[in-house]
């Protein structure tokens, strides 16, 4: 294991990291910034993937809603189904907004969004296509998982944040990144025991978690990292990774059902999703993933963003 986790950083290099822009990162935070009364009433709906049997919700990936027309719901009709999101204030909304379905969506359909007005008046629309395909659940022999999962590949970012390349949740939940071994300034464990290999200390090495997540296959996560200083792996010291370091992706159960991160130490609320009998080793056959990640301000000669 401690060859595996040493090599997972020497190879990264400029061939292996490929830019990508960050378009389509689910945010890390879900906040509302107020506006001015000439907000272009926009929303954006953006196309939507699911290996799953049926889809009970979709997301918005942002909001703006002119606080002279607000409060607003979001619509979502099409397919045979429809969908209306919680009432919402005028304000930019950054970060998904989670559209519950009135049924499930079990097949391939273009969905409309639109926001409208207490007086009904339609303010403005997308659309996007959601595909539903239970084919690639996890029943077909191939070496998708079935049930939740994480997919982390190798990056370099500016040390603040991480992107989780994919993440299925079957339940509403987060997904959570930890410290794969002690580094110095963050954690005095590791999330890997040296010895064996095996998971421990889960609570004590988180550095950053995401938004909440409903239900579904989600891609290219975006998770803070060194922001809550309740974590214990969080001292405030630094804001963000000194240095390049193997990290951890996990899913979280949301078990509480307050759509906020309680998970601070291995009694709390909102656990990882259990890892039943498996070990911490490749290939994907539990719901976690590690990946060597760069930050670049301390490595500007040999590497260059990639998320």
């Amino acid at each position: 294991m401690k060859n595996r986790l040493s090599s997972t950083l020497d190879n990264i290099n400029r061939r292996s990291v490929l830019k990508a822009s960050a378009a389509g990162v689910v945010g890390s935070v879900a906040l509302t910034q107020p506006v001015a009364a000439n907000c272009d009433n926009r929303l954006e709906f953006p196309d939507q993937s699911y290996t799953q049997e049926s889809v009970e919700s979709v997301r918005i990936d942002k909001v703006c809603i002119d606080p002279d027309r607000g409060p607003l719901r979001v619509h979502v009709n099409g397919g045979g189904v429809t969908g209306t999101s919680e009432l919402l204030e005028g304000g930019i909304y950054d970060t998904p907004i989670s559209v519950s379905l009135d049924t499930p969506l079990t097949q391939t359909a273009t969905l409309t969004a639109t926001h409208e007005g207490t007086d009904s008046e339609e303010v403005t629309r997308d659309q996007a296509r959601i595909e539903v395909d239970s084919s690639q659940s996890g029943d077909d022999g191939t070496d998708e998982p079935d049930g939740a999962f994480t997919r982390f590949e190798s990056q370099v970012t500016d040390g603040t944040y991480v992107v989780v390349d994919e993440a299925r949740l079957t339940t509403p939940g987060f997904v959570s990144v930890h410290i794969a071994r002690p580094e110095e300034g963050i954690a005095d464990v590791g999330f890997i025991n040296p010895e064996n290999g095996e998971a421990q200390n889960a609570a004590a090495t988180i550095i950053g978690f995401s938004e909440f997540l409903e239900p579904g296959t989600y891609e290219n996560v975006h998770v803070p990292l060194f922001e809550d200083e309740e974590l214990d792996a969080v001292s405030g010291e630094i804001d963000r990774l000194p240095e390049p370091a193997v990290l951890v992706s996990l899913p979280h159960e949301d078990s509480n059902g307050n759509r906020e991160w309680d998970f601070y130490d291995e009694t709390d609320e909102d656990p990882a999703y259990d890892f039943g009998d498996t070990t911490f080793a490749p290939p994907l056959d539990r719901p976690t993933d590690i990946a060597g990640v760069v930050p670049l301000a301390e490595n500007t000669d040999q590497f260059e963003i990639s998320r």
